[in-house]
């Protein structure tokens, strides 16, 4: 199916004015002029499916560093995901000093969030801004802080002793 697929794919955009076509009932035709028009099987029909990418917009909240604003040409931003994947941010104006003063810094946005297939997200349309605030003490720190607080007993006795649960 991947040839013929590809082949009809080819037929229908070689046939087609770019950004001119429409789809009704299983056809593919121009708006503008009358022209070729392309049966779509249900094969093909099915295959273009598959090949369409999948998103949904979710409400949601995403953490990263605010790496860039831009307010010349709408209220954008990108911000670094921990897994250092760059993301796109759109804002309202009334933002606008919020996120200049965060540039540069970890913040949370929440608001809507686009994600791909595979649960990925690549775009934000931010709604409110929190700067995080740099913890007082590390984890490093507070290891071994309280070394007798569950009495000598192991950690999961205590637990379940205490809280019914290990």
């Amino acid at each position: 199916m991947g040839a013929a697929l590809t082949a009809a794919l080819a037929t229908a955009s070689s046939s087609i004015p770019y950004g001119q076509d429409t789809m009704e009932g299983g056809t593919v035709s121009t708006n503008q002029r009358p022209g070729p028009v392309v049966d779509l099987t249900p094969n093909l029909v099915q295959g273009l499916a598959t090949l369409q990418p999948f998103e949904r917009d979710m409400p949601g909240s995403v953490r990263g560093e605010l790496v860039g604003v831009n307010v010349s040409r709408g209220n954008r931003a990108s911000l670094r995901l921990p897994t250092k994947r760059v993301v796109r941010v759109s804002f309202p104006g009334g933002l606008r000093e919020t996120m200049r003063d965060a540039l540069l810094q970890d913040v949370e946005l929440r608001g809507i969030v686009r994600q791909d297939g595979e649960g990925r997200v690549f775009k934000v349309r931010a709604d409110e801004v929190e700067i995080l605030s740099e913890p007082a003490a590390r984890w490093a720190d507070l290891f071994g802080a309280a070394p007798n607080y569950t009495g000598g007993v192991p950690v999961d006795e205590w637990l379940e002793a205490h809280r019914g649960e290990a």
